[in-house]
This record gives structure tokens, sequence and C-alpha cells, in this order.
């Protein structure tokens, strides 16, 4: 399956499991913002450091450390 992201403007394509695409597309998932998602997937399936999203997404590294830890409280991302 494959995911893509948004970054200004420029598509990213990722492949993932059916497992994890499924997941993605869940209910908890579909609530976050499209920044938070698009922050998470760039963490955890490209593997970037906050520090690099920061630098793609123009932002500081506590708004990805947020964007991502408000995602997955709670959550069984992790």
């Amino acid at each position: 399956m494959e995911v893509t992201i948004n970054i200004d403007g420029q598509a990213l394509s990722v492949e993932v499991t059916v497992e994890v695409y499924e997941y993605l597309d869940r209910a908890a998932f579909a609530l976050c913002t499209e920044a938070q998602r698009r922050r998470l997937l760039l963490y955890a399936l490209e593997g970037l450091s906050y520090a690099e999203i920061a630098g793609l997404c123009h932002c500081s590294k506590a708004a990805i450390q947020d964007s991502i830890e408000a995602v997955c409280a709670g959550s069984l991302f992790w």
C-alpha cells in the first residue's frame, strides 16, 4: 500500500504494509490534523529526526515533538 505525504506542495510517497495502512486509516489517526499526520508519518515511516522534520515543515523541533506526542497519546501506534 502506498501512503502520500504532502510537504510544502510536494508529494512524498512511501510504501507501507497493509497492516500499517489499515491502522493509519482508523478513526484515532483520522482525527489528527494534517500537520500531525504528516509529521508522524515522516518520523515513523521515513525515519526522519525531529530536527529534519522541523526543517521540512519550517517549525521548531518542540512543535514536531508536541505533534507526534499528541498523536501517540492513548494510541496503539507505538
